[in-house]
């Protein structure tokens, strides 16, 4: 019970409160974008688009829900180290933090826009 405790602290820390809330919604929006946006299952969709060469990433359907998931996951495990550090150290766990929230950001733009083109 006192894990959990140490969560709330962690969780109602300003900084970690804005972040935390901020980088859910992003995640939410993204699979809410991935379930509205219909795109084309096949096996040939667009991951990356450079302005110099077009589109140079091209891959299965299943990369563009694949990559949010691990971004997710990469997000959780910086989430639970933050906690983990917050004790001991409070700057590593608002740094583990702020690099979930641009996770999730990134992952949202890049989905935001790899969508648009997949028309």
């Amino acid at each position: 019970m006192k894990r959990f405790d140490s969560f709330k602290v962690f969780y109602k820390d300003r900084l970690n409160f804005y972040l935390l809330n901020i980088t859910i919604l992003a995640y939410l929006l993204s699979f809410v974008w991935l379930i509205i946006k219909d795109f084309v299952h096949t096996n040939i969709n667009v991951l990356h688009y450079n302005i110099y060469f077009g589109f140079d990433i091209i891959a299965p359907w299943y990369w563009l829900i694949l990559l949010p998931v691990l971004f997710l996951l990469a997000s959780v495990l910086n989430t639970l180290l933050g906690w983990y550090y917050f004790s001991r150290k409070t700057a590593w766990s608002h740094f583990l933090v702020s690099s979930s929230f641009l996770l999730s950001l990134a992952i949202f733009f890049y989905l935001f826009n790899i969508l648009n083109y997949n028309l």
